[in-house]
């Protein structure tokens, strides 16, 4: 799963949108952004030009009611394109999640990890979005299978796509079989870099670089602050 991001510093210049772009959105970073947060994310315009929009990160499906509390804010790539709930966005509302990394607790002492690009570049987490006709935007962030850097920690890991896949991603035409086979699936090993962090991210209150320096890894002593690793 991803359940926790670190979004602080984005360069928006990097997913090739504009400078008015990369201001008007820069004020959502945050070292520990969690699921119902407003987050950032890139998508085609009507034009079909490249843009920033914000959203809420937990996916809210045109049909459900407007009360509804269940949180979506992951969908799995086995699934993306079959399940009710994301099919149809996951036709022609594909979208990418900019993140400088996330955060993941390994079972079973919790142990919070922190994965970030190896070479330093903005990750672009594969994702699907809905337009809400009064909540706006919500989106959520599609994960696959764990892959060599991240299976030791988690079984799962967001899909994270190549500058080259870019383009027909955020299309809204409808990906062939072929593509799917293609696009969802684990990054290359290598490509994601780890270390334990501090404790302190299980806390949604906290915030700030801390967040993402290396720690020693701890015995667990509280859960109560923890936020869920399903």
């Amino acid at each position: 799963m991803c359940g926790r991001m670190n979004t602080r510093g984005i360069e928006f210049s990097s997913f090739d949108v504009t400078e008015s772009e990369k201001v008007k959105y820069r004020q959502l970073g945050g070292y520990n952004v969690a699921p119902t947060s407003h987050v950032a994310m890139i998508r085609n315009d009507v034009r079909g030009e490249r843009e920033v929009a914000e959203a809420v990160w937990n996916f809210k499906p045109s049909w459900a009611p407007p009360e509804s509390s269940k949180l979506l804010y992951n969908a799995r790539a086995e699934t993306v394109s079959t399940r009710p709930s994301f099919r149809s966005a996951f036709k022609t509302r594909r979208c990418l999640i900019p993140a400088r990394g996330y955060y993941e607790w390994r079972k079973p002492d919790k142990q919070p990890f922190y994965f970030t690009r190896a070479d330093d570049a903005p990750l672009a987490l594969g994702g699907i979005y809905e337009e809400g006709d009064d909540a706006g935007l919500s989106a959520c962030i599609i994960t696959t299978a764990a892959n060599g850097d991240t299976g030791a920690v988690h079984d799962r890991m967001p899909l994270i796509l190549p500058r080259e896949q870019w383009p027909r991603w955020l299309s809204s035409a409808p990906l062939t079989d072929q593509e799917k086979s293609e696009f969802l699936v684990p990054a290359p090993c290598g490509t994601l870099a780890s270390w334990p962090v501090n404790r302190a991210v299980g806390n949604v209150r906290n915030d700030g670089p801390d967040l993402i320096q290396a720690a020693p890894e701890t015995p667990l002593t509280l859960q109560s602050d923890f936020f869920g690793d399903a």
